[in-house]
């Protein structure tokens, strides 16, 4: 067996897993870096600096809670997407 067809038919699909998983992890820490980012760097009004100042209104508590709750659904469905591709992809290892 050729170098090409290793790659091509064992080793790549045995490290889709470990992608599949690395980039679960990946996308958790974006979400939390983005929120932060945006924040300190002050670039662009966002989701970040929202939830960030109606926190420290003191009054504005429903736009926080707002806030993190549209920030962990987009992480929910961002994982779950995901999922579903390695699902596809990954017939004889399902995930969860």
């Amino acid at each position: 067996i050729g170098k090409w067809n290793y790659f091509r038919n064992i080793l790549f699909w045995e490290t889709l897993e470990v992608l599949f998983s690395s980039l679960r992890i990946v996308i958790t820490y974006v979400l939390a870096l983005e929120i932060a980012f945006e924040y300190f760097l002050q670039y662009k009004p966002g989701i970040g600096k929202e939830i960030y100042l109606s926190y420290h209104a003191g009054d504005r508590q429903p736009e926080t809670f707002a806030g993190i709750l549209i920030v962990a659904l987009f992480g929910i469905i961002s994982i779950k997407i995901l999922v579903i591709i390695s699902n596809y992809k990954l017939k004889w290892k399902t995930q969860i």
